[in-house]
């Protein structure tokens, strides 16, 4: 009996020390990653946007939600957005 109540107790310590070693995971690499060994492609020259044979239209309006803390606060910024389209 106490030869079993051993192995049972040998196998739980096995099983928790296995268990907690999972929880060491972690989500970000150990190295950065490598630059890659092609040279990127070039970008292509710019489009004078006057030749387009299609002009652009705005599919959904969505309003941006400005925090009430902010509204309150009377706090205001510039947001600026740079956009690259490329087909």
């Amino acid at each position: 009996m106490k030869r079993r109540a051993a192995t049972r107790a040998a196998i739980a310590f096995i099983f928790v020390a296995l268990a907690g070693a999972a929880r060491t995971a972690r989500a970000q690499m150990i190295e950065p990653p490598r630059p890659p060994t092609e040279a990127p492609q070039p970008a292509p020259a710019e489009l004078d946007a006057s030749k387009l044979s299609k002009v652009p239209k705005l599919k959904k309006f969505v309003e941006a939600e400005y925090p009430k803390e902010a509204i309150d606060k009377g706090i205001s910024a510039d947001v600026v957005l740079l956009i690259s389209i490329t087909a």
